[in-house]
């Protein structure tokens, strides 16, 4: 694979064996905190970068559009032969060129969705998790909240203590859009209770 620091927005790359065919780099995330789901443990800030990619043909050399990310040592640029027979095509094809540009100026949010599991909780706590969730969460989730942010309301409403534990009764899913971040950490707009 290519080396970290030649791959840029706009390379074309490879994700081989994860997603066959031509991919174009459109975003790099890099320099923000790793999630944490325990206040007792410590900010880390991460040493990967989280690329955003979109395929513009399969390995049949055919139009395939799709966007994914992944992290940066999963990708390698494209090999000369590649390179060339990419060039070619596009100097023919001017029509997929023309498409694969409308497509990659139209938003493909990926979004970072964040699993975390409750249990132990007594029939009265379980039965008034979800009206609990909503009384902290509801109005100030629109507005972006970190995981700390998170965490320090549902310790204030004293659920914090049911993470993780076991028999598992429900899940909080937490949602960031387009894995958006602030000051480095990422910031969650939207939740859903899952049972089970």
């Amino acid at each position: 694979m290519g080396k970290d620091e030649a791959i840029s927005v706009g390379s074309w790359i490879r994700i081989d064996p994860l997603w066959p065919g031509i991919w174009r780099v459109s975003r790099i995330l890099s320099d923000f905190d790793e999630l944490r789901w325990n206040l007792d443990k410590p900010v880390t800030q991460s040493h990967r970068s989280i690329l955003f990619c979109d395929r513009i043909v399969n390995d049949n050399w055919k139009q395939s559009f799709n966007t994914r990310s992944c992290e940066i040592s999963l990708v390698g640029l494209l090999n000369a032969e590649d390179s060339s027979q990419l060039k070619s095509l596009l100097s023919k094809d001017l029509q997929l060129q023309e498409a694969f540009e409308k497509y990659q100026s139209l938003p493909h949010p990926i979004d970072l969705i964040a699993n975390v599991p409750f249990g132990g909780m007594s029939e009265e706590i379980a039965g008034q998790f979800t009206s609990a969730c909503d009384e902290i969460l509801r109005s100030r989730i629109d507005a972006g909240l970190t995981v700390d942010e998170l965490l320090e309301l549902l310790k204030h409403r004293g659920l914090l203590g049911y993470q993780s534990v076991h028999p598992k009764q429900v899940s909080l899913q937490f949602t960031c859009v387009d894995h958006e971040v602030r000051a480095k950490k990422f910031v969650f707009r939207k939740y859903r209770l899952r049972s089970g």
